[in-house]
């Protein structure tokens, strides 16, 4: 029977490559110390090209407002200035071939045994179509805000209680909407709409929406 593999045996670069997300560490020149094989297939560059490089050389990144991330905005600044423990930022950035991406980086600072900050290691993951999803909700809301206001009801009721079951019929699907945007996090689901998480809450009790609900 084969022995399992002790913890040294297996290397912290093999690990690093074979991992899913895109993992990189820049110094405090903003030159990336390593790119793995991850981040190689979000950016479209090899790390033969990155390394040893600013990353300002070729990441031309952009904050969910438009901001370019460079100088005072550039996450790694709050990192290196002990402003901040660690960060996570949502980006725009513009792959090797010229086409944008929306991605999502957690950084977190590597520090020497001094306490200070000898690099920053970023984790990155791919959310182009997770955001694609978010867009469409909050145009499709702000779609709803915007319709003019229904008929007066008719003098029998009918009137209202159509109303009222088309009313409940969309807020239920704007609702699935966000939690399928937000993997069927109700807490993002809640920021996605812009309500509290308790109303999230008690409306999907109302209209009968369980968590974790098929697509």
């Amino acid at each position: 029977m084969p022995m399992p593999p002790r913890a040294h045996d297996v290397s912290l670069e093999k690990a690093l490559q074979n991992a899913l997300d895109g993992v990189f560490v820049v110094d405090r020149e903003r030159r990336v110390l390593l790119f793995n094989a991850g981040c190689e297939r979000i950016t479209g560059y090899p790390a033969t090209e990155i390394v040893g490089r600013q990353c300002t050389e070729f990441m031309n990144c952009h904050d969910t407002q438009g901001r370019p991330l460079w100088g005072a905005l550039c996450p790694t600044r709050a990192l290196y200035d002990g402003s901040a423990e660690s960060l996570r930022q949502r980006m725009q950035i513009r792959r090797r071939d010229g086409t944008d991406v929306w991605v999502e980086t957690i950084y977190t600072p590597v520090r020497d045994r001094m306490g200070n900050v000898e690099c920053v290691l970023g984790v990155v993951r791919d959310i182009s179509e997770s955001k694609e999803r978010e867009d469409d909700l909050r145009a499709e809301i702000s779609h709803l805000r915007d319709q003019p206001a229904a008929p007066a009801a008719s003098s029998d009721g009918s009137g209202e209680l159509l109303l009222d079951a088309r009313l409940a019929q969309l807020e239920r699907e704007v609702i699935i909407k966000a939690l399928r945007a937000a993997r069927w996090h109700r807490n993002k689901a809640a920021e996605l709409m812009k309500i509290s998480r308790s109303r999230l809450y008690r409306r999907m009790e109302a209209l009968g929406i369980h968590p974790g609900e098929p697509e």
